[in-house]
């Protein structure tokens, strides 16, 4: 405790809300330092490590919150491994970028063929109701071939087509099984 009731910074009682960061440790942490709006003397700091924090700095006076923030780029500043560290993590972004649009279009293909199988497949089932002479079928499959045609557009989820397609399967199949009988 310091003269005049004022307690040390980082021996202080814990008050809720609170946080110390000793400098040493603070030097090491990847943090972003935003300032706050308007003529208070606070800023904010945000850290991830060792656990991600939003810590609010409120200041005496505007000078004070100066001389932080200076100190604060001072210590950047002087980090040789900040620039380092910045630079890994684009290039690690970078990666997982070009791996995340490499995978994306491969699906993309996928969905294409997919489509395209679908409506093959389709197209073969229309044949073997026209072998099997289901004329009343053949009608209500032309329909319904229609609706999928109608329905698939370019933009349509990989899962809504994948439940139309297994939808239009069952149809064929009770189709089939109706003109055997």
């Amino acid at each position: 405790e310091l003269a005049g009731g004022r307690f040390a910074p980082l021996s202080g009682p814990a008050i809720a809300g609170c946080a110390c960061l000793p400098l040493m440790r603070f030097a090491e942490t990847d943090a972003i330092v935003r300032e706050n709006e308007g003529s208070k003397p606070t800023f904010f700091i945000v850290v991830k490590r060792p656990e991600p924090k939003l810590i609010s700095v409120a200041c005496l006076s505007q000078e004070d919150r100066d001389k932080w923030l200076r100190l604060i780029n001072k210590v950047r500043d002087s980090n040789p491994h900040a620039d380092e560290r910045a630079q890994e993590a684009a290039r690690r972004l970078r990666q997982k970028s070009a791996a995340s649009a490499d995978l994306l279009a491969s699906m993309e293909r996928r969905d294409r063929e997919l489509q395209a199988l679908l409506n093959e497949k389709t197209q073969l089932w229309h044949q073997l109701l026209l072998l099997w002479g289901c004329q009343k079928q053949q009608q209500q499959q032309e329909n319904s071939v229609a609706d999928v045609a109608a329905a698939a557009d370019p933009d349509c989820q990989p899962e809504r087509l994948c439940r139309e397609a297994l939808s239009e399967l069952g149809r064929l199949r009770r189709f089939v099984r109706s003109c055997q009988e």
